[in-house]
């Protein structure tokens, strides 16, 4: 039986991505030597199968890049890539908003006091 659930792990490790199974296959088997005595066959089959599906999309959605002076730095999905935009828009908007708030604060109070002025609009 033990030989049996060790060629279906193995099977999964297989499903991995060649870089990645490459590089942890072999631990992943040695720990799973390791750990089938004390009885954890079922959350090692569960984290074998979360990683691969794991490393697959990362693999599809991995972008390569198109010219030789570009690199990709992060590979944050797009909503958390929009997120830290709005975010940092929002800073520097505010970082610049609050020293210009008395000239802004002055100017509409200019133009409210030249538009009672002249009950006519502006001149």
């Amino acid at each position: 039986m033990r030989s049996l659930l060790r060629s279906l792990y193995r099977g999964l490790i297989h499903l991995h991505p060649i870089s990645f199974r490459s590089e942890f296959g072999e631990e992943m088997l040695w720990i799973f030597d390791e750990e089938t005595g004390g009885g954890r066959v079922f959350s090692l089959f569960l984290d074998a199968a979360h990683s691969v599906l794991l490393q697959r999309v990362r693999l599809h959605t991995k972008k390569t890049a198109p010219v030789a002076y570009y690199v990709e730095i992060d590979s944050a999905l797009p909503a958390q890539r929009i997120a830290q935009a709005t975010l940092a828009a929002i800073y520097f908007g505010t970082s610049l908003l609050i020293p210009l708030t008395p000239f802004i604060l002055w100017l509409m109070a200019a133009v409210n006091h030249s538009h009672g002025a002249h009950h006519g609009g502006f001149h």
